[in-house]
């Protein structure tokens, strides 16, 4: 199989996980494809997170959502999400018909961007 980031080489390739620090983007990889994709924003708590490494993504979803983007614009354009769960203050959004999961930081901001597969 072939991967083709358009990004070039990664910059650290740990057990299947392929990390584009520069770019903001992790690619979680199996045998069998790209199962998920991260986009991350930079936070000042990315050093105890481990995610220090990471410059911020600056591209935007197919309906204009992006790292730093509010609920109310992620639920105007996604509606309401399938599931929702919160782990230590952060709230993940999770639209699994649509194959995408939004993290929102305590305050409300869009910190990470999760694309994986679609559920059936």
């Amino acid at each position: 199989m072939v991967i083709r980031c358009g990004k070039g080489k990664p910059d650290a390739d740990d057990a299947g996980t392929l990390k584009y620090f520069s770019h903001g983007m992790e690619l979680f990889v199996t045998k069998t494809g790209v199962q998920k994709v991260f986009l991350h924003a930079r936070t000042p708590d990315a050093d105890r997170r481990g995610f220090n490494n990471y410059e911020e993504f600056k591209g935007v979803t197919d309906k204009g959502i992006r790292v730093g983007s509010r609920k109310d614009d992620v639920r105007a354009v996604y509606g309401e999400p399938t599931s929702e769960t919160t782990l230590e203050g952060e709230e993940n959004w999770n639209f699994g018909e649509q194959g995408i999961t939004f993290t929102f930081d305590k305050s409300g901001s869009l910190r990470a961007i999760g694309v994986g597969r679609k559920r059936q």
